[in-house]
């Protein structure tokens, strides 16, 4: 009974390594872009450097989409059984098809949201070759990502915003920006009052009547 316990130990030991190994190494392929690294990581504009991006939107909470894209696949028991092999995550065998999966916050990242006209959330766009492909649906969104965004729209994707345009996007930005105009303005108005009353002319002394 002992040599059997000494036997199995090592068995779970290892096979629960392994389970845990995949699931972080499922967690870890998954990017977070935000609004600071997206141009740099996806090299959108370019298309030239990190190969084809899927990059799902959420609304603040990736929970959901991270369990999607990490669970291991069921066996569908059709052609596709192939393509997506059961038991692989779907970032496993997006990666292994060459696409890079990347996960953003709609809500916290304007300025790409503007950039690539994202609707809401959830929404997934699939970068390739300095082009932009687009799906609103989350199902088999694998295989958009693989193949069928050939048959989508191809966008062309809008050059690096500006700095103004970045801050502009969001909406306390663009209201330290109001605030700072309207700071200027007053400033300006203030100057030309105190420009206007120190150089009007002084009145004339009443002359004085001449006595006879």
């Amino acid at each position: 009974m002992t040599r059997r316990i000494c036997v199995l130990v090592p068995l779970v030991a290892s096979l629960l390594l392994c389970v845990l190994s995949s699931v972080v190494f499922a967690v870890e392929d998954i990017a977070v872009l935000t609004d600071a690294n997206f141009e740099h990581d996806t090299q959108a504009t370019t298309g030239s450097t990190t190969g084809r991006w899927l990059v799902l939107f959420h609304n603040g909470n990736d929970s959901e989409l991270r369990k999607m894209l990490t669970s291991p696949s069921a066996d569908s028991g059709g052609e596709e059984e192939e393509e997506v092999p059961t038991g692989s995550s779907m970032v496993q065998t997006l990666l292994e098809e060459g696409v890079v999966v990347g996960i953003m916050d709609y809500t916290s990242n304007p300025s790409t949201v503007q950039r690539l006209s994202v609707p809401g959330a959830p929404h997934a766009v699939v970068l390739s070759k300095g082009k932009l492909y687009r799906t609103n649906s989350m199902e088999d969104i694998q295989y958009f990502a693989i193949s069928e965004y050939e048959i989508a729209t191809a966008e062309e994707i809008p050059p690096i915003p500006s700095a103004l345009e970045t801050l502009l996007a969001d909406p306390n930005g663009k209201m330290a920006v109001m605030g700072v105009v309207a700071s200027l303005i007053l400033l300006v108005l203030v100057v030309v009052f105190r420009g206007m009353t120190t150089s009007a002319p002084a009145a004339a002394p009443a002359a004085t009547k001449k006595k006879e």
